[in-house]
């Protein structure tokens, strides 16, 4: 997910209410001057990097314990009024005046959403924050009250996969050409006669977004977008590019990697609903040198694909 986004949609509506207070107006601790609503957040809790936009408002995310998940959290002091996003680790959440007659009520609020930071592995979370809540009065700063608003809860992960549906292991067969059709050809390849067709599915977890790879089997280096000739060819001054459908720039290698952002990586497409996404592409001969000595050619590629 991108990070500063809700884990989910749900986790946006969730609130914490930790009851009622009443201040009896005979206290004589009562000045009613009013009262005063804070959220303390524990000094090994840690604002991240990230921010979440809720509702139009900014929201500081704090750490919650788990790599890659946030929280990001609000308080009021009535469900009638505004969320006040906690920013600091002494956050003011509001006041209220008391009545000239009666009881002052009270309904103190957290709200905690959870927030991507970063890449999540997939895996099953605890999450224990455990902000504190202290009902001061507002001419002293004398605290009438203080509460623990636990944020607890487990949080699995199921990261979104594919599976390899055709293709997994193919040999595509080449036709026999002659050494003066491909010599006559520009480095870019042979006519689309002298290409062979292939093609790769997969079932995808709707969204998936897919990136792919593609590895020079013989030669894990190579960066250019030649595959060279492995063992048992006995050609020379050919290679093979391999171009996607409707491409006129053929495939780059890169290293066998998942890692997002990895070197000639590709994007592929998002799974709709159906969850299918398919790969089609053509390989060519092409020529590599000033001398073409006829004889067979042979060359592997791998793809490894990166769902994002």
């Amino acid at each position: 997910m991108v990070p500063g986004t809700a884990v989910s949609s749900g986790a946006t509506d969730k609130s914490l209410s930790f009851g009622l207070l009443q201040i009896d107006t005979s206290l004589t601790c009562n000045d009613r001057s009013g009262v005063v609503g804070i959220i303390s957040i524990p000094d090994t809790v840690k604002k991240t990097a990230v921010s979440y936009t809720q509702n139009g408002v900014e929201h500081v995310v704090w750490e919650s314990g788990v790599p890659g998940i946030g929280i990001a959290m609000a308080g009021r002091l009535k469900n009638t009024d505004d969320w006040i996003p906690i920013a600091s680790a002494e956050q003011n959440i509001g006041t209220l005046n008391e009545p000239s007659v009666g009881s002052l009520f009270i309904s103190l609020q957290l709200r905690a959403t959870l927030v991507a930071t970063g890449r999540v592995k997939s895996g099953s979370y605890s999450i224990r924050v455990n902000p504190t809540a202290y009902i001061k009065q507002k001419s002293t700063a004398k605290e009438l009250l203080s509460t623990g608003l636990g944020i607890n809860g487990t949080v699995t992960v199921k990261a979104g996969s594919c599976n390899l549906t055709n293709g997994a292991k193919q040999s595509v067969l080449l036709p026999q050409v002659s050494i003066y059709s491909i010599g006559s050809q520009d480095p870019n390849g042979m006519s689309e006669g002298s290409s062979s067709p292939f093609s790769l599915g997969l079932q995808c977890d709707s969204g998936v977004k897919v990136h792919a790879t593609m590895t020079d089997a013989s030669n894990p280096l190579n960066s250019t977008d030649m595959l060279g000739l492995g063992a048992g060819s006995t050609a020379s001054g050919v290679g093979i590019r391999i171009y996607r459908e409707n491409e006129t720039t053929p495939v780059s290698y890169g290293p066998d990697s998942a890692a997002n952002g990895n070197s000639n990586q590709w994007y592929v497409g998002t799974a709709g609903s159906n969850g299918v996404v398919g790969l089609s592409f053509a390989a060519k001969y092409a020529k590599t040198g000033t001398t073409i000595t006829p004889g067979s050619v042979a060359a592997q590629s791998a793809i490894t694909f990166s769902y994002q």
